[in-house]
């Protein structure tokens, strides 16, 4: 086998052995990250979020909630005084 066989050879089982490497290092990130999810606009019933920090995707529902009034305007009985 020549010289430059083998070193494509080696160089095929290093970058081999690299994407395994960093394949376990992006899993293990992901599984300690404390996530900072990145939400596009609101379209359609679900989104794809991204972490910020590790890449990881996850899929998050879209409020479909209808609201007559924001919770914080509800009115409070008024005190009675004696």
């Amino acid at each position: 086998m020549n010289p430059e066989k083998a070193r494509a050879i080696c160089g095929k089982e290093i970058a081999a052995e690299l994407d395994v490497a960093l394949d376990a290092w992006v899993l293990a990130r992901q599984e300690n990250c404390v996530h900072h999810w990145m939400l596009p606009s609101p379209n359609g019933a679900t989104c794809i979020g991204k972490c910020k920090l590790c890449g990881k995707e996850q899929t998050f529902r879209n409020s479909e909630l209808k609201v007559d009034r924001p919770h914080w305007r509800k009115s409070r009985p008024k005190p009675t005084t004696k």
